[in-house]
């Protein structure tokens, strides 16, 4: 486990205990584990899960286009190199384990911290825009920076997700869309 993983699994349980010890009234449902509307009605999973598939896909899209226009110019090319070697662009030929740890383990956890708690913080406090850009913002920072940009886009594909749905399965699916995207296509 990296310490990236280790970190963010420190964060969430503290963050989890903590929330748990204070009684925090409807804590599922305020992270997003029930997907219930702003009317307290029930929300369709289906339709969330169509959603976090399509923003995945349109955040995979952005990151190709990204990664071409890269190509144009000769110090983009480096850059490009450059990115090649980060996690950004980590090559589907790796061990099972990491594709499984790309496409599961991190957008459930990074969802959760990000979508669950970042944007849910952010979203009550500044309102939704906002709360899609500042979420998206910070995900992308704790990035590599070649894929500052891709992750940004990213970032608000997964929090529009979320705050459509109401429910943390839709970005969770949209990062795992977006992951499973960029190691499928970097195969060739």
């Amino acid at each position: 486990m990296d310490a990236r993983t280790s970190a963010g699994l420190i964060v969430g349980g503290a963050v989890l205990g903590t929330f748990w010890l204070q009684r925090v009234p409807d804590l599922w449902k305020e992270l997003g584990f029930v997907p219930i509307g702003d009317d307290g009605r029930r929300l369709p999973a289906a339709r969330s899960l169509m959603q976090g598939a399509f923003w995945g896909a349109a955040a995979a899209l952005g990151a190709f286009v990204y990664l071409h226009a890269l190509g144009w110019f000769p110090q983009w090319q480096v850059w490009k190199q450059d990115a090649e070697l980060s996690s950004f662009l980590t090559r589907a030929d790796q061990p099972l384990w990491i594709c499984v740890l790309l496409i599961v383990a991190a957008p459930m956890l990074e969802e959760f911290l990000f979508r669950g708690l970042v944007f849910q913080g952010l979203r009550r406090s500044t309102g939704p825009v906002l709360a899609i850009l500042g979420s998206a913002a910070l995900f992308a920072l704790v990035h590599p920076p070649m894929a500052v940009i891709p992750v940004f886009g990213l970032g608000i594909a997964a929090a529009i997700s979320f705050n459509r749905s109401r429910f943390l399965l839709a970005p969770i699916l949209t990062h795992a869309v977006y992951n499973g995207c960029v190691l499928f296509f970097n195969r060739f």
